[in-house]
């Protein structure tokens, strides 16, 4: 870890140990210890950052990303490109993982993959203040494969998560939306759902969580959090954040210095 950083929280539940870490340049990186003790599928939305990640010596069998109805084994030494707005459609079998991951919060470089890309690692990727060489995103390019989760592709499935992604932090009901791209509230939770296999709602509030989990570590309180993320009910927030973290967002909560 680069001595430019600073820890920021450490966060433990009985599913994953996580220490934060920030850059002075207000990125964040953390090292998490991801422990399953079944078999257990979860879908993954990721909000406006994106985010490089890597596993060491992982065993065969034990991870996978579901893309277009294939698995996509996780093993050995991996890298792993987030864009924003990413959904990654996980399969895990009982055991530990360890991953390591940097979170930029600019726009990704021109050079990198436009979708969730996963690539063998040469070796272990510089994460510092600066970010990610070059050499990085050209291997993301020549070796990586695209895992992002798209089952039956469905245009207006597609608008529909542009619009979400768009607006998912505002006041914007899903009949707003349905306006907006010219169908109704039921033609657009089906296309997504058929496209994504999760529902808008859910999507959305996965969105909104992540989001607010990021401000939360940069040193907002748990109420400011909630209401920029779009949720005004406390407790609807305290619910869907557990439900998605699996911890209490004051287990996030942390004093930023300036």
């Amino acid at each position: 870890m680069n001595t430019s950083s600073s820890l920021l929280r450490t966060i433990q539940t009985p599913y994953s140990d996580t220490r934060y870490y920030r850059f002075l340049d207000g990125n964040l990186y953390f090292e998490s210890l991801q422990k399953t003790t079944m078999p257990t599928r979860l879908v993954d939305a990721f909000s406006n950052f994106w985010s490089l990640a890597y596993v060491l010596d992982l065993p065969t069998d034990l991870l996978s990303l579901n893309h277009h109805g294939e698995s996509v084994p996780i093993f050995g030494d991996m890298g792993l490109f987030i864009p924003p707005f990413s959904i990654l459609d996980w399969r895990l079998k009982s055991g530990q993982i360890e991953w390591k991951s940097i979170m930029m919060f600019s726009e990704p470089p021109v050079s990198a993959p436009k979708s969730a890309t996963l690539f063998p690692l040469k070796y272990v990727l510089p994460f510092t203040k600066t970010g990610i060489n070059n050499e990085v995103f050209e291997l993301m390019m020549t070796c990586g494969q695209r895992v992002d989760k798209e089952d039956t592709v469905v245009p207006l499935g597609l608008r529909a998560k542009k619009a979400i992604d768009l607006s998912f932090n505002d006041s914007k009901s899903l009949g707003d939306l349905a306006r907006e791209i010219k169908c109704s509230p039921s033609a657009l939770s089906r296309a997504f759902k058929k496209t994504y296999e999760i529902s808008p709602v859910c999507y959305r509030n996965q969105l909104r969580v992540f989001d607010a989990s990021i401000k939360l570590l940069k040193g907002e309180s748990v109420i400011q959090a909630a209401h920029e993320v779009g949720f005004q009910d406390l407790s609807r927030f305290n619910k869907q954040f557990k439900e998605k973290m699996r911890a209490i967002p004051r287990q996030f909560k942390t004093v930023v210095p300036n």
